[in-house]
């Protein structure tokens, strides 16, 4: 356009002086913007987006900010997707722009005054152009970039600057202020009104992204048909936002100066999961769907566009701010982008637009009322009664169920489970949907919460649907959606006329979409050709979404192993320089610099911590697939444990801990998964004596097995485990129960004499609020001492539990005795005694390895008399066949002696009940390390994290067995439990009986489509699919 270059002024120092030392603007702009940059007047009153206003560095060199120690940022010359400058009227729009809505609001606020613009360049630096770049940037830095090669992280420079500046000097001011957060040094370094903002990219979503074999880049590689330039990078971004809820893991660091005040802000903000208001939480990889993502590939399509019910109510509960009578209502609504909306309020208040300036009191009395109890249930909950919202049935339904539970005491919401799961429609009811969305899990899951937090949430979705007038709001917004807020009316022929009826808010939010102000009746064949493009390829979008979720694998015949460690950090801190600077810029650079145990656990008068989080996350996975002519397997494990901090300030600095924890073990069949979660407290930092308080461990186990055209023997096998170790009361004679399960399908099935059908069999099975508390107090107690006698006695306890589990898991039917040599290195393992030796303490075992020590193991008179038990037993079961002689409790010495200590079953079943030991003893250990180090919680996270990963995989990926297959690992939480009550003083074991647990069986209609593998991803058949439906509970 001809306008002159912006060279930058200031912070020369920082800049590579062969790189490009200003920027210039591309292409062409509007008039009256060109008109303003040329003559320096000032820019005309309104919005002027980033791609209206291009840029490009003012040589073909990239502009390069270094910091000694010869770390560098790269911003590239042609600034990538991202580079522009822009001019705006209110926060909203730029915040929409940047695009940070996903992690700033309402956390940034710019506070733009009337007579101001929002005058912002924002750049594309290259994340891959160097291994330390983040260190460059700020805080987050702490943690190595691992982006893709292609990667740009997002910078921008904000300033809040008079519209009477004229336009060269205001976009200069802005360049003047470019500098990254890692070089400040004081207050000086920033002008008041400033702002910084960097991506951090390469955590969650780049590592997933590696170990996918693509990241969420697929929108991308997709590509979006016929749609080019601006419009299809917008429909990207929106598909990245609709579907990225989950898998992003992006840090933003902002360092600000808000004010004259001799104050600077430092903020690390992570990008947010799904309407959430907290840190991500890598445990969700193993939820359910409907938590990832939109419920369905239609809703994506509504999320893509911004008219998804979540959106627009969160948007416009603005209204609660509204306190200013003589402020407008439409630029109330303009300031916060939902301008458009007055019909909207109006609708859902039960009163008519025209009337609505005129009872504007009333009307957003009545929309703030509903908008702030709609905003205190927990985001699950809300999404399952806006999904149930179009039927009154559901409704109802909603409502008894939540009476039921907000009166319930512990026995009621018992018998309450009891009878609901009895149902096996009832994850589908609106009571199922109910209870697993207060659960945020399986149903059972609802025994894991406090009583009080479940009566709590039933009460405030009793608020909403009270049968009074905040029930009509709710009621008039769900029809508003769907009779105003639809693409229907959009997709038909319009005319003019009829265009200017569509809905304002449904117009703003396509327009959004375009990048305009308002959306012109000659824009409808471009949204149209958007709106197609996206609905027709949806179930494409969503299916891939739902592939990377589920962690699929391609690999022909390949074998991985990856480890990650990640380090992320939310702090949110102002820092007042006005007394003792040299004192507060000492808490600002340890800010700066990563070191959190400094920031949290010292005090200044002048540092005010808002919001402080810091987490720590491990990650191992690996996988193994194999295909062969005959044959195709595939295994994967995924470990994943995060661990935060959080500064609390009550009465005395408090860190809030939380631990969120989960191992995954999948097969082409079977999926195991044991995941735990706690929530601990450290308090007296300032006296040096911390203490560690809310002391409880919850933990949840789910396993699904499926298989085309099962048979008795498979469904006996799948079901031994289980029963031993999760039923030992409702299945007690298991044969019995099989039998039932045979005859069910053999009526429902007709013609599979030899198979029972296409079934799953799903277990879930929690702690009981009890137990989980117990033992939370229990290893929390565990000493840092490895010689502790405590350790000897839960490693005898795995030891003997383990035993006796494998006996009764495998021993169930006469014909396991028939292979004569494999059947009695099993008995003879199962007689050997427990023993941990006293030179034993890392971990406190036995030499295995040593096979005199397992010959002399084998011959103790304590195994001989084992033996002789274990044979009546077997001898028992074998009457009146021709395996009896085989079993005589006579022969226990002789059978013991012809065991070898060399056999390979003997020295793997060694094998695994020393890895179980040495991973749940490590685990101990690492939960003592937590404790020591809980004063620091930059250490602390990271032993805590350890102990969550170490612990899942003890009682989960190492349990395994020849002998009764994958199905074994649903004996986990059963010894979890002995070892846990080994562990506990008297007065706590008790209540360590058992967990509860709900047993699935079901069996497809014959012909119905099985995909084995999305069944196995959901745990049931789809709705409708099943013709035979079991299930059990047993309620502890």
């Amino acid at each position: 356009m001809g306008s002159p270059a912006f060279n930058f002024s200031r912070n020369l120092d920082f800049l590579n002086q062969a790189g490009s030392l200003g920027f210039k603007v591309a292409g062409t702009v509007d008039q009256q913007v060109g008109a303003a940059l040329l003559k320096d007047t000032p820019f005309p009153d309104r919005t002027i987006r980033f791609g209206d206003m291009k840029l490009e560095a003012s040589t073909a060199s990239p502009i390069v900010f270094s910091r000694q120690g010869g770390d560098k940022i790269s911003f590239s010359a042609k600034g990538g997707a991202f580079a522009g400058a822009g001019v705006y009227v209110n926060a909203s729009e730029l915040l929409k722009d940047l695009p940070a809505g996903q992690f700033a609001s309402p956390a940034l606020d710019f506070e733009a005054a009337p007579g101001d613009f929002l005058a912002a360049v924002r750049w594309g630096y290259d994340a891959s152009a160097t291994a330390s770049g983040a260190m460059a940037l700020g805080a987050a830095g702490s943690a190595t970039i691992q982006a893709q090669e292609s990667a740009d992280g997002l910078f921008a420079v904000v300033r809040r600057l008079p519209k009477a500046t004229g336009a060269r000097t205001l976009i200069q001011s802005v360049a003047d202020s470019w500098l990254l957060p890692r070089q400040i040094r004081s207050v000086e370094d920033l002008a008041p009104g400033t702002w910084l903002l960097a991506e951090v990219l390469g955590s969650v979503q780049v590592k997933l992204g590696a170990a996918l074999g693509y990241d969420f880049n697929w929108v991308r590689e997709v590509g979006l048909g016929q749609l080019k330039g601006d419009i299809g990078l917008r429909v990207q971004l929106g598909l990245a936002t609709a579907i990225g809820f989950k898998a992003a893991g992006r840090c933003v660091v902002v360092v600000s100066r808000e004010s004259g005040e001799k104050t600077l802000r430092l903020r690390v903000l992570r990008v947010k999961s799904r309407q959430l208001d907290f840190a991500l939480n890598a445990s969700a990889a193993v939820k359910a769907v409907d938590t990832l993502l939109p419920r369905d590939a239609d809703d994506l399509v509504k999320a893509v566009f911004g008219v998804h019910g979540e959106q627009i109510l969160k948007d416009i509960a603005v209204v609660q701010k509204w306190t200013d009578v003589k402020k407008p209502l439409p630029e109330l609504l303009a300031a916060a982008g939902v301008d458009g909306a007055e019909e909207l309020i109006a609708r859902i208040a039960g009163i008519e637009v025209s009337e609505l300036a005129a009872r504007v009191d009333e009307a957003l009395n009545r929309v703030a009322e509903f908008t702030r109890k709609w905003e205190d249930l927990p985001h699950t909950v809300s999404s399952a009664i806006l999904r149930l919202a179009s039927g009154k049935p559901a409704i109802a339904e909603v409502k008894e169920i939540a009476a039921a539970l907000a009166a319930a005491d512990k026995a009621a919401l018992e018998k309450l489970l009891k009878e609901r799961l009895s149902r096996i429609d009832f994850p589908s009811t609106p009571a199922g949907q109910l209870i697993e969305a207060i659960a945020n899990g399986p149903a059972l899951a609802l025994l894991l919460k406090p009583l009080t937090e479940v009566k709590s949430v039933a009460e405030k979705v009793l608020g909403v649907l009270d049968g009074s007038e905040i029930e009509s709001v709710f009621a008039r917004f769900q029809t508003y959606l769907e009779e105003r807020l639809n693409f229907d009316a959009i997709l038909q022929p319009l005319s003019k006329a009829s265009f200017k009826t569509l809905d304002g808010l449904l117009r703003k939010r396509l327009a959004d979409f375009l990048g305009k102000q308002n959306l012109d009746f000659e824009d409808l064949d471009r949204i149209r050709g958007a709106i197609n493009v996206v609905i027709g390829r949806r179930q494409e979008f969503y299916e891939k979404a739902l592939e990377a979720i589920h962690r699929r694998y391609t690999f022909d015949l390949a074998y991985a192993f990856q480890k990650s460690s990640e380090n992320q950090a939310l702090l949110d801190a102002t820092f007042d320089f006005s007394q003792d600077p040299a004192g507060v810029r000492t808490f600002f650079e340890h800010a700066l610099a990563g070191d959190f145990d400094f920031v949290f656990t010292n005090h200044h008068p002048r540092v005010k911590l808002n919001l402080a989080e810091l987490s720590h996350n491990i990650r191992r996975q690996s996988h193994t697939d194999v295909t062969l002519p005959f044959m195709s397997r595939s295994m994967g494990h995924m470990n994943d444990s995060l661990a935060t901090a959080r500064v609390e300030e009550q009465d005395g600095r408090v860190v809030a801990y939380r631990l969120e924890t989960s191992d995954k073990v999948a097969n082409n069949q079977r999926t195991s998964v044991l995941s735990l979660s706690m929530a601990l407290s450290a308090a007296g930092f300032e006296a040096g004596q911390v203490r560690v308080h809310q002391k409880k461990l919850d933990l949840t186990y789910s396993s699904v097995f499926v298989r085309r055209d099962m048979t008795r023997k498979q469904l006996a096998s799948a079901l031994e485990p289980i029963a031993v170790a999760c039923f030992p009361n409702q299945l007690k004679d298991l044969d019995h129960y099989v039998d039932f399960i045979d005859r069910r399908t053999e009526e429902a099935i007709p013609a599979t004499p030899t198979t029972l059908g296409n079934g799953v069999v799903a277990l879930q099975a929690v702690l009981p609020e009890g137990a989980a508390a117990a033992a939370g107090a229990c290893w929390l107690a565990l000493p840092s001492d490895k010689k502790d006698p405590v350790y000897r006695d839960m490693s005898m306890a795995i030891q003997m539990r383990l035993k006796k589990l494998l006996h009764e898991s495998y021993f169930t039917e006469p014909e396991r005795y028939h292979n004569l040599v494999p059947a009695q290195v099993l008995l003879a393992y199962c007689s050997m005694p427990p023993r941990v030796d006293a030179g034993m303490s890392n971990p406190p075992y036995w030499d295995t390895a040593n096979e005199q020590e397992v010959s002399a193991m084998l011959g103790k008179d304590q195994t001989v008399k084992k033996m002789q038990d274990l044979l009546k037993k077997a001898e028992a079961l074998l009457k009146d066949t021709g395996d009896a002689g085989q079993y005589k409790p006579r022969d226990a010495g002789r059978i013991l002696g012809s065991v070898s200590p060399r056999d390979p079953r003997l020295r793997g079943l060694l094998f695994v009940e020393f890895e179980i030991i040495s991973h749940a003893f490590q685990a101990g250990l690492k939960m003592a390390q937590f404790k020591e180090k809980s004063a620091k919680p930059q250490g602390a996270v990271v032993a805590l994290a350890e102990f969550g990963a170490k612990l899942t995989t003890a009682f989960n990926q190492e349990v395994v067995n020849m002998y009764v297959g994958d199905s074994v690992r649903a004996i986990g939480t059963a010894l979890f439990l002995a070892a846990t009550r080994a562990i506990a003083p008297p007065h706590l074991a008790a209540a360590l009986s058992g967990a509860s647990a709900l047993l699935t069986i079901e069996f497809a209609k014959p012909g119905a489509p099985f995909d084995t593998q999305a069944v196995l991803n959901k745990g049931r058949l789809p709705d409708g699919l099943a013709v035979v439906s079991e299930s059990v509970a047993e309620i502890v």
